[in-house]
């Protein structure tokens, strides 16, 4: 996706969030539900000027990152070389987090809806999305799988992002299954822990056998 469009959609889904806030703001009570826990109770309030002024001000700050990032990124860590695929992973993460905001506020509004599905649903396809491009990412400061390791080596970065698209992909995947099966906080955390600590840990052992740690490179 190249860097002006973008960028229009970016805007186009900060005017769609602008839109829904302002639809929603008188149909949800004055101090409104934000938070659900795993089977879908409340467990979070906010004032509702707060409640839905949060969303356009989440997509206006990933907007943001959008515009500025490519801009300050350092000499031999820039972004030129896989800007397309930092636009799209942006713009999908916006487009996703529209989607999770038009839910929050549906059920805050009164409406039935099962947010304890829906919201990991979304994350599930966000992740099966990241999971698809993560391979194209080249070194950077801003996104991917940024340890000590990966930054330090090209080739330990690029085996690890692609050992971590296909794991993102399977989580994302997991997480769907999951929230149409019902939400099980220990399997959730459990998926969590996998998509953290595994690319973690291999870039760490990846890098020990190709680079090595000291002078002897042992």
């Amino acid at each position: 996706m190249n860097r002006k469009f973008a960028l229009v959609i970016g805007l186009v889904l900060i005017l769609i969030s602008v839109g829904s806030s302002v639809y929603y703001y008188p149909r949800v009570p004055e101090v409104m539900p934000t938070h659900w826990d795993s089977a879908g109770q409340v467990n979070g309030y906010m004032p509702r000027f707060w409640g839905v002024s949060i969303w356009p001000l989440i997509a206006a700050f990933f907007w943001l990152q959008l515009l500025v990032l490519p801009i300050i990124s350092p000499r031999r860590f820039r972004l030129d070389q896989s800007l397309e695929t930092f636009n799209l992973l942006y713009v999908a993460g916006m487009a996703i987090m529209l989607c999770i905001s038009l839910v929050a506020l549906q059920v805050a509004a009164g409406t039935a809806l099962r947010i304890q599905q829906l919201v990991p649903a979304f994350s599930g396809i966000l992740l099966i999305i990241l999971g698809n491009y993560m391979g194209k990412l080249t070194r950077n400061f801003f996104i991917g799988i940024r340890t000590p390791w990966t930054l330090a080596s090209a080739e330990v970065w690029g085996q690890t992002h692609r050992l971590a698209g296909r794991v993102f992909v399977l989580g994302g995947i997991a997480l769907c299954v999951e929230a149409v099966v019902g939400m099980n906080q220990v399997v959730f955390l459990g998926i969590l822990a996998v998509l953290i600590i595994v690319p973690v840990a291999y870039s760490f052992f990846l890098y020990k056998r190709i680079e090595g740690f000291g002078p002897d490179r042992s």
